[in-house]
């Protein structure tokens, strides 16, 4: 599925927004999203799909939640799925443009 709006993990009713800023990059992308950060005026949360969703200033509790973030599993492991909207359901869905996996959004 080819993903053109994501949202914010921790504000879930505000878009993600493309980043070139972000420097991060484990293996380079060439199709789908890749890097974005959330439109919430005071959030510095930023979306990598070789990283997932994280912070700005990174402590230990987001290292920890890293590794407990959605992942696609279906052939592409490393991939960290997205938080997206189809019929106003909130969704993980996999980055690769060419992968239908989902997971539900569970909101604790």
């Amino acid at each position: 599925m080819t993903i053109t709006t994501a949202f914010c993990d921790l504000h879930p009713q505000y878009e993600l927004a493309a980043d070139e800023n972000i420097r991060i990059h484990l293996v380079k992308r060439s199709e789908g999203l890749t890097e974005a950060h959330c439109t919430h005026p005071y959030c510095d949360r930023h979306y990598s799909r070789g990283f997932g969703y994280f912070s700005s200033g990174m402590d230990q509790q987001d290292i920890r939640s890293l590794v407990e973030q959605h992942r696609c599993g279906l052939n592409h492991d490393i991939e960290y799925m997205a938080l997206i909207r189809i019929d106003s359901v909130l969704i993980w869905a996999c980055p690769v443009g060419s992968c239908q996996a989902t997971q539900f959004y569970w909101i604790i």
